[in-house]
């Protein structure tokens, strides 16, 4: 058994100053001893100055491209960005693997404890499997035409079935202008009836929505100079999510990833339709590739329940949950330590049905348990310099 105490506590769901937390040797809480901020010497108390969180989810990665660091430079625009992606050549599977161990290992030293991780291929299933920490995969289907729609789902159910007994995991489109409707019926019918978490790309450039309303811009350029035919898209509207707001699954969480670009409009629209939506943002990526952060401030003003991926090591320098909330917090002044926690801990947990065991630091869940330090403590604010350690 550990008792744990540090200068302040953010479980998940409230803060305690001076406070301690019990842990059985396997890491399950015991017990969270509000001292009313009195804490007192005791044996066996280890002290930590700092700041004692939940282990950290990291809502959205691609662990399959982390051999693609550095290959496309920044500051390209996403367009350039996916046509570099999807004209290279398939990397050897070994290296493919080798690269995904190491930024699982990685992300693990480094406080995170679950992650969703999208798929376009197996190669990283063993990896995933071997983990120390839990992982939702998301099988990720794409096509604008029939004949690939159909060939792509039927790979995606295939993987599904062998991984549903593994792990948890799920068949999704990968965004509103790579997917036809027939694909999304067929995705919609498969969340339903398996009860799966959505995960969908959203928002994450400004020409997504010229592609969506009118099949031009640069994205529709980039896209139709590797060959793909858009004179059969069928999912045109006024935006994104309009396009795809008759194929969403009921009674499932829904997460929209990146929102770099998404406005206030787009927001009431998503409030209307009543679904269980989690906002995923993955700033440092956006930033790599669009020089821009979504709107956190507008976000948080509307009440949409946000949650923190990192994207992956083709598109972002590190996969770190913290620098993740540093980024945040250095460009938006009224987003608090509370804020970033909840929605790199709980909020995760939550979106990716992990909530019983992590996300929080309560009696009977498992949650890991990061020690932020080096941050400013009297403003309760993230510094360049904020830094992690794993307690537990």
């Amino acid at each position: 058994m550990r008792r744990i105490a540090a200068n302040y506590i953010y479980t998940g769901t409230q803060v305690l100053k001076n406070s301690l937390v019990v842990l059985s040797d396997e890491g399950v809480v015991l017990d969270l001893v509000d001292t009313g901020g009195q804490l007192r010497e005791s044996q066996g108390v280890e002290f930590y100055n700092g700041v004692l969180v939940p282990g950290f989810v990291n809502c959205h990665c691609h662990l399959e491209l982390s051999a693609l660091k550095s290959v496309v430079p920044p500051a390209q625009g996403l367009p350039s960005f996916l046509q570099q992606m999807i004209g290279r050549p398939p990397l050897d599977a070994s290296l493919v693997t080798a690269a995904a161990s190491r930024a699982d290992r990685w992300m693990r030293a480094n406080g995170i404890v679950a992650v969703g991780d999208v798929m376009n291929t197996e190669a990283v299933i063993g990896v995933a499997q071997a983990s120390e920490m839990r992982y939702h995969h998301f099988i990720e289907a794409m096509g604008v035409s029939r004949s690939r729609s159909e060939s792509t789902f039927r790979w995606a159910a295939e993987v599904f079935e062998r991984l549903r007994l593994l792990s948890q995991c799920s068949v999704v489109p990968h965004a509103p202008y790579s997917v036809c409707r027939s694909l999304l019926s067929a995705i919609q019918q498969h969340s339903t009836s398996n009860r799966t978490i959505f995960s969908i790309h959203h928002q994450e450039t400004p020409t997504e929505i010229d592609l969506i309303r009118g099949k031009t811009g640069g994205l529709y350029d980039k896209l139709t100079a590797l060959g793909i035919d858009y004179s059969i898209f069928d999912l045109q509207a006024d935006d994104p999510l309009r396009s795809i707001a008759a194929f969403l699954p009921t009674g499932q969480n829904i997460l929209l990833v990146h929102n770099t670009f998404v406005d206030e409009k787009q927001i009431l629209f998503a409030k209307e339709l009543d679904f269980h939506f989690f906002w995923v943002v993955c700033p440092l990526s956006n930033q790599y590739l669009e020089g821009r952060l979504p709107d956190l401030d507008l976000l948080k003003r509307m009440g949409c329940t946000i949650a923190i991926g990192t994207d992956s090591l083709a598109s972002n320098t590190i996969l770190s949950v913290l620098e993740e909330m540093k980024a945040i917090m250095g460009n938006f002044p009224d987003v608090t330590l509370e804020d970033v926690v909840s929605w790199a801990c709980l909020n995760g947990a939550q979106a990716l049905g992990f909530q019983e065991e992590l996300g929080s630091i309560a009696p009977g869940k498992k949650p890991g348990l990061n020690l932020i330090y080096d941050l400013d403590l009297r403003m309760m604010r993230l510094t360049k310099e904020s830094k992690i350690k794993v307690i537990i």
